[in-house]
């Protein structure tokens, strides 16, 4: 339970740091996070000896779909 918990919070956290650390547009998070989730899809399909493609579009897909209710929810 707390590897699951140190990597949930280093998973949401680590694209916030950077985001706060690189100058430029704050849609810059948004980009490095739906990336680290197409990152995260492609390793897991790796680990599980699937398709790494489909495993990271998946992903890609599922983090834009989350974005896009929460920017409809205004959830800011």
């Amino acid at each position: 339970m707390s590897v699951a918990a140190a990597a949930s919070l280093l998973g949401a956290a680590l694209p916030l740091f950077v985001g706060a650390v690189l100058p430029g547009p704050s849609w810059i998070v948004l980009v490095l996070t739906v990336g680290a989730l197409g990152a995260l899809g492609w390793t897991l399909g790796g680990l599980m000896v699937a398709r790494r493609a489909r495993w990271a579009i998946a992903m890609l897909v599922g983090g834009v779909i989350v974005t896009v209710i929460g920017v409809w929810l205004d959830i800011t």
